[in-house]
């Protein structure tokens, strides 16, 4: 028997989480250019941002939608968030009744719930692959930018992420 697990229910967490279990990934810093490079340890970033949406997950009582959390995470681009609220309108208006039948975050139906760790993340283009803690052969995808002194995220899952990735 295979179960299908989806990270949303009714009952919601309040946005102040998403926040306090992000937050210290990155502070923010109001000086600085668009256009700065990523340094070798702000993969953490990554790891930080996929594990507490995974622990989101988890909760199957009070877990926010894909797209909640993404809303109420300061780890985020928007265009991290527009374009995932593309993916899931899109889905709903192709299939009212199903919508997008997999978490675009996690790019699957299923997840490792024990979380993800570094596989390789390379500074120069701001790729991180992250692989199952126990469940290795799950991989995802994220990609990092540097905004106004802050690591964020710009592409995971299936968001804003090549195919080929």
């Amino acid at each position: 028997m295979l179960f299908i697990l989806s990270c949303q229910s009714n009952t919601r967490q309040s946005e102040d989480a998403v926040a306090d279990a992000t937050t210290d990934a990155t502070t923010p810093d109001s000086s600085s250019d668009a256009a700065e490079a990523l340094s070798e340890d702000d993969y953490t970033v990554a790891l930080d941002f996929l594990n507490a949406y995974i622990e989101n997950c988890n909760d199957y009582e009070n877990g926010l939608s894909a797209s909640e959390w993404a809303n109420a995470s300061p780890l985020v681009t928007e265009n991290f968030k527009t374009e995932l609220q593309n993916l899931i309108t899109e889905a709903e208006e192709e299939d009212p009744e199903l919508g997008l039948d997999y978490d675009p975050i996690l790019n699957a139906q299923d997840y490792p719930e024990d979380g993800m760790v570094l596989a390789e993340f390379d500074a120069s283009d701001g790729y991180v692959v992250t692989q199952g803690k126990i469940q290795t052969g799950v991989i995802i995808v994220v990609k990092l930018v540097k905004q106004n002194g802050n690591v964020l995220i710009e592409g995971c899952g299936a968001v804003n992420i090549p195919v080929e990735m």
